[in-house]
């Protein structure tokens, strides 16, 4: 003000003071859009190195050159909407009341801090939802990997070999290709188990419904789903599911080919064996034992019924934060799909054996491929990817708000600091002490600080609503966390703050005085 009211007294117009505010306006304006430019390149870069293979046509994210010019508009035409107002309202200086007080008016400076105040109250409420979100996001995928999976991820190699072509047709000839396949591959040194299932956990799969002992079919009935599997002797050990009553499949259960091809023949029940999981289980026999219970088709004339021989532990079928459904395991030798997983459990570094298994499956047949191979740590982490890139980009914004809320609050207390040397001048020569001065800032600040957590608290409770579908293991209504997260918030405040107030404490009276 002192500068602007030096200028006028000297001639300067009213037009001039606003042209030379609004061109030092549009320098930073400008200066921050290249710089955003610089950002959003290195930005685009780390993000696509990050999203998931599920998202299709990641190959055409880039900087496009009408979005950049769009920017660079919107960029122009902030900087003058937010620059000309606080011009217009600079250039209208009290002229005497300037030259007297060397910093303006306190009307006016009172209005000016009133404004900028508001912007950092809203800064804070808007940094504490994000970062409370983004905390929610990170709390929940931790709380994934904490999750019971049952199933190992360590030593255990997984890939997809299709049998899609002449010579497997039927299903006791891709039966028979995986009967060979999978004892040569277990008389592999470093190779423990190797198996074929028709999905991996966390996969999905197929499903259908059962009729349980006595039950009887009702077309108009609706039963639960229930998962099927159809696994290889050693699917369980390979994969590290533990049996937990009973046996786990073998040859005994194997179904002949004849059984096969009349078990989908009209009027024709299939007998068998089956392993279920804990989870069938409890849905139909929460106080007893499943062992030796039968089950069979939910269906008019059920095409197969089967005895119940071993139960085992749970795994996700559809996602590591979903509950396990019930599931049936059947084996194999009744249903061998096209496309089939492999499972192998190493005694070592799994993905050592890949050339060993390329090998092996290439003596078979070269014209089998063999696809997708990875260890199940790696399928668990691809299984992950929706939730961590959700939380990554909810963690940039949240990021992003937090430096918005230093840089605002430090540039409010700072002017606020600022226009008030001279006062503290003479507050300190009439003999005020630092912790008075302290006192004083820091009051200041904490009023915006606990204006912007209160209205940040209840934009959280409301958006609660919004988020309670994404997060896991933990409520988004947590006082606990919406405490934890005001904390945060407070520090990162107070650390913005401090600067301005430290300064303000160390003012040399007769400095300020003079600068008067």
């Amino acid at each position: 003000m002192s500068e602007l009211a030096i200028r006028a007294s000297m001639g300067a117009n009213r037009g001039r003071l606003v042209r030379q505010l609004m061109t030092e306006s549009m320098v930073l304006s400008a200066l921050g859009g290249v710089l955003g430019i610089l950002l959003a390149g290195w930005g685009v870069v780390v993000i696509k190195a990050r999203i998931p293979p599920y998202i299709p046509r990641v190959e055409g994210i880039r900087l496009d050159g009408d979005v950049l010019l769009y920017s660079m508009l919107i960029v122009a035409v902030t900087a003058f909407v937010f620059g000309l107002l606080p011009a217009l309202l600079a250039s209208r200086t009290d002229l005497i009341g300037s030259l007297k007080e060397g910093r303006g008016s306190q009307a006016g400076g009172r209005r000016h801090n009133r404004v900028l105040g508001a912007l950092v109250v809203g800064q804070l409420a808007i940094a504490f939802v994000l970062a409370n979100g983004a905390g929610l996001l990170i709390v929940s995928y931790l709380n994934v990997f904490d999750v019971p999976r049952g199933f190992d991820t360590d030593q255990v190699l997984v890939a997809g070999i299709s049998t899609n072509g002449p010579g497997y047709e039927e299903t006791a000839q891709r039966v028979a290709f995986w009967d060979e396949l999978i004892e040569r591959l277990e008389a592999l040194p470093g190779v423990e188990y190797a198996a074929a299932t028709n999905k991996l956990p966390m996969n999905g799969g197929n499903n259908g419904s059962v009729l349980v002992e006595a039950e009887t079919y009702d077309p108009e009935a609706r039963r639960p789903l229930v998962e099927y599997s159809y696994v290889s002797p050693h699917y369980f050990e390979a994969m590290g599911i533990a049996l937990l009553s009973g046996r786990l499949l073998d040859e005994r259960d194997r179904v002949s080919r004849d059984v096969v091809e009349q078990g989908f023949s009209a009027g024709v029940t299939r007998e068998g064996t089956i392993v279920v999981n804990q989870a069938f289980v409890d849905r139909y026999w929460p106080e007893g034992s499943a062992l030796g219970r039968r089950i069979r088709e939910n269906a008019d004339s059920s095409s197969w019924s089967a005895t119940i021989v071993g139960v085992v532990e749970n795994v996700p079928q559809w996602g590591v934060e979903y509950r396990a459904l019930p599931e049936i395991y059947f084996h194999y030798s009744s249903q061998v799909w096209t496309f089939t997983r492999l499972v192998v459990r190493a005694s070592g570094d799994p993905l050592a054996l890949t050339p060993a298994l390329r090998q092996v499956l290439n003596g078979m047949d070269s014209q089998v491929p063999l696809a997708g191979v990875r260890t199940m740590g790696e399928a668990l982490y691809e299984a992950t990817a929706r939730r961590r890139f959700s939380t990554l980009m909810v963690s940039l914004f949240a990021v992003t708000a937090l430096i918005l809320v230093i840089a605002g609050t430090y540039g409010v207390m700072s002017y606020y600091v600022s226009r008030r040397t001279h006062e503290i001048g003479v507050r300190v020569a009439l003999g005020a002490d630092s912790r008075k001065v302290l006192r004083l800032f820091l009051s200041r600040g904490l009023v915006l600080v606990a204006l912007g957590l209160a209205i940040g608290l209840a934009g959280s409770l409301a958006a609660a609503q919004l988020t309670s579908s994404m997060v896991f293991g933990i409520s988004p209504y947590s006082p606990w966390f919406l405490g934890q997260g005001a904390l945060v918030m407070l520090a990162v405040a107070l650390a913005a703050i401090s600067v301005p107030v430290f300064r303000a404490t160390r003012v040399d009276p007769n400095d300020a005085l003079r600068t008067e």
